[in-house]
């Protein structure tokens, strides 16, 4: 079976939460032995060797520890980094440390599309698939049948506008917020069959694997958020763990 690979968003792999509690799931499946988890500092520190011949990228990535990556040897791969820092420039110049981000997220989007095999969180021309402003992720949702709130919505790390009537007074609602998860094909925690399909008809829509919104208690569960990188624990980094091992073999069953 080919390695399953996690690229978690802490600076060292044993301090993501999320990449720790999938990483169990996936020993609980009896394949630890074929799993790398690697934090961004980790994979930022680490030798590369980027090639592209014929339009092709392939990447080798040597950790300080030993490990090799071999982009073209991994069955699975679940990205939970949303950026790679630059290390190793903090005495240059503002400027200078721009340049390296920049270079540094295109060798991070090229290292992401090197993989022959499915990439959960994968990657557009700028970064991972997801990390997109309020009125897109909005766009997409009224395609879907999901209604939005008017005066916007949140996506992970950004806010549109805060969630406020025109007097002022905080928007309430006369339940509490539901989440739900998008996990492959699988939805966890809509509140019919006809919700789900919504939810899951969006995270076709975005191209995203993996997806967290979050809905409000109204009768119109209008949509507050949408997080291309949820907290995973529980049931749903159970359920990213299996569709991560069910990759992995039908990837090695595609090479055999």
């Amino acid at each position: 079976m080919k390695r399953i690979l996690i690229l978690a968003g802490a600076p060292v792999g044993w301090l993501d939460r999320s990449a720790g509690e999938v990483a169990s799931s996936i020993a609980e499946f009896g394949r630890a032995d074929h799993l790398i988890v690697v934090g961004a500092i980790e994979l930022a520190s680490a030798s590369w060797s980027h090639r592209v011949i014929a339009g092709a990228a392939s990447t080798t990535v040597r950790l300080k520890d030993g490990t090799t990556i071999d982009t073209e040897a991994v069955g699975a791969v679940l990205n939970l980094v949303r950026a790679l820092p630059a290390i190793g420039f903090t005495r240059s110049s503002e400027r200078d440390r721009a340049y390296a981000d920049c270079e540094q997220q295109a060798l991070f989007v090229s290292f992401l599309r090197s993989f022959r095999c499915p990439v959960i969180n994968d990657v557009d021309g700028q970064g991972p698939l997801g990390l997109w402003s309020p009125l897109r992720w909005a766009a997409l949702a009224h395609r879907c049948g999901i209604e939005t709130r008017p005066d916007g919505l949140s996506t992970g790390t950004r806010l549109l506008a805060r969630r406020t009537k025109q007097n002022g007074v905080p928007a309430t609602t006369t339940a509490a917020p539901t989440d739900v998860f998008v996990v492959g094909e699988r939805v966890f925690g809509a509140l019919s069959p006809t919700h789900a399909n919504q939810c899951r008809d969006l995270a076709r829509e975005a191209g995203c694997d993996l997806l967290g919104l979050t809905f409000d208690g109204g009768p119109s569960r209008q949509m507050l958020g949408a997080d291309p990188f949820p907290p995973l624990a529980g049931p749903i980094a159970a359920e990213v763990a299996r569709l991560l091992g069910e990759r992995a073999a039908a990837e090695m069953e595609r090479v055999a």
